[in-house]
């Protein structure tokens, strides 16, 4: 079961700030609102995004993918995911993001589609990383070859609600 913050909880039932990073959500949408199969699609989902991210991360160096999930600095990623918000909210959106380069954006996009998909779970970028690691764990030990990250420039199979 989730753990639970309800301050946070409180905060996004009032509206009053629908980006809460600090918290928990009370309610998993993953763990108690989704069929096994919605479940499996959901992590599908979310390995495919953070093999985006891994593809398109300038400084990850020599890490295989699963050395770079681990060491991923959550707080980094929310912070990120913040900018994302920020800019996308902001009147001048397009020209900010047409004025960015794209390695910026694509380490702002991935960090704004993590938060959002962790708010169908507790919230946390930090839970995600555990269900990708297990998912990843699980299809590596299924016999299943091991996931390659995808291109640069590939579409992700995931649905975020607005």
């Amino acid at each position: 079961m989730a753990i639970t913050d309800n301050m946070a909880f409180d905060m996004l039932e009032k509206e009053e700030d629908a980006f809460i990073t600090g918290g928990a959500i009370s309610l998993s949408e993953y763990e108690h609102n989704m069929s096994p199969t919605d479940q499996k699609a959901y992590e599908q989902s979310l390995v495919e995004l953070f093999q985006l991210a891994y593809a398109r991360d300038p400084y990850r160096r020599n890490l295989s993918f699963n050395h770079w999930l681990k060491s991923m600095k959550p707080e980094l990623y929310r912070e990120r995911a913040k900018e994302w918000e920020d800019i996308k909210a902001s009147k001048t959106n397009l020209e900010r993001f047409g004025k960015m380069d794209q390695v910026r954006f694509d380490l702002l996009e991935d960090a704004g589609m993590m938060q959002r998909l962790s708010h169908l779970h507790t919230g946390r970028i930090e839970d995600l990383i555990d269900i990708v690691d297990a998912t990843v764990g699980q299809q590596d030990s299924g016999g299943q070859q091991a996931m390659g990250a995808p291109q640069p420039g590939t579409a992700v199979n995931n649905q975020v609600p607005e």
